[in-house]
């Protein structure tokens, strides 16, 4: 099989954003994340994107409860919005121009179809993603 690279993006919202809208729900996840074998932000993430968070681990199991907690938090008060949180090691998985290294929060459902593209109507255009070299 070939490698190459492959095109991603994020609609990001700083940690500092979400910890003025949810900040008791922000606080309690950090402090679920320093009292566990994380201790920060990147290694919760790294291990969620790996799928290496235990529920029987009482740690990651408060972790995981707060983390829920917030991003229902704001779901609710953002109708038709999910909060995620993501990582990407720029070094061993991206490359020196990527805009992302480390955990990071974004927001999926931002975009919405205009009306001309809904009257187009979705499977009769796709959407594709390229990356340029050189």
């Amino acid at each position: 099989m070939s490698m190459g690279y492959a095109s991603n993006f994020a609609d990001m919202i700083t940690p500092d954003a979400i910890r003025k809208l949810f900040p008791k729900e922000y606080a309690d996840l950090e402090e679920a994340i320093e009292y566990s074998n994380h201790a920060v932000l990147d290694g919760v993430a790294q291990a969620i994107q790996a799928g290496d968070m235990s529920k029987k681990d009482k740690g990651d199991k408060a972790i995981l409860k707060a983390l829920k907690a917030l991003q229902s938090a704001f779901a609710a008060k953002f109708p038709g919005l999910a909060l995620e949180l993501g990582f990407h090691n720029q070094e061993d998985d991206g490359d020196r121009y990527d805009e992302v290294d480390g955990a990071y929060w974004h927001v999926d459902g931002l975009w919405r179809l205009s009306d001309g593209a809904k009257k187009l109507g979705e499977k009769n255009w796709e959407r594709k993603f390229f990356v340029s070299f050189g």
